[in-house]
């Protein structure tokens, strides 16, 4: 701000120069397999009982299902699916780091076309005004705590979907390409988690020597 001030000489200066930033570490937390099946079962539950909207309760377990960003799904538009490939396509202005594509899994595509298709406007429109809903954090809300995990964000969704995917033994770079990531090293923080399978792998072996035949 104070540079984009400096620049048209509303300020002499800068004072917030040479100040450290404080260290901090990335918050990363992801659900247990308990904590999925809670969640799921609590998104039926409350669009059951008319507390969840059919879109709302899809938009979150879109961002289960597919790993995408908030904003990727909350202003998500019909003319960026393509139901009968099951991808998404999203333009260079849509997606954090430019271009992107998102193939659907057989749920996420099912859960899309039981929204009744159209082919333009939003999948997740305003209930008032031509926009995208922004309603999604409010209903998270009241879902994170409703499933008993308060703690978890919206964000935290997508951290799940790689943790489980390099927990059954899929490479960084596919995860990589799953999420959009631009840099590979941003992917990386998801390698220990990838080597769970070996873990496995190696504790089985382990007990057929502890109980040879």
């Amino acid at each position: 701000m104070f540079n984009w001030a400096i620049k048209r000489k509303l300020a002499p200066h800068n004072p917030a120069k040479g100040v450290e930033r404080y260290e901090s570490e990335a918050k990363e937390r992801y659900l247990s397999s308990d904590e999925i099946a809670d969640l799921l079962r609590t998104l039926s539950k409350l669009q059951d009982e008319g507390d969840l909207s059919r879109e709302l309760a899809t938009a979150v377990r879109l961002l289960l299902l597919t790993g995408a960003r908030k904003s990727e799904i909350s202003d998500l538009r019909w003319d960026e699916i393509d139901l009968d490939r099951g991808l998404i396509t999203l333009g260079a202005l849509r997606s954090k780091t430019g271009r992107k594509r998102i193939v659907l899994s057989t749920a996420a595509v099912d859960d899309l076309k039981a929204l009744s298709p159209k082919k333009l406007g939003f999948v997740f429109p305003a209930q008032r005004g031509n926009g995208p809903t922004r309603a999604l954090q409010d209903a998270w809300e009241m879902i994170r705590v409703e499933a008993g995990i308060e703690d978890v964000r919206l964000h935290d969704l997508r951290h799940t979907f790689a943790s489980i995917a390099a927990a059954d033994g899929q490479s960084l770079y596919l995860i990589g390409k799953a999420l959009g990531h631009a840099q590979s090293r941003t992917t990386e923080r998801y390698a220990h988690l990838s080597q769970e399978p070996l873990r496995a792998l190696g504790n089985a072996v382990a007990r057929r020597f502890a109980q040879p035949d």
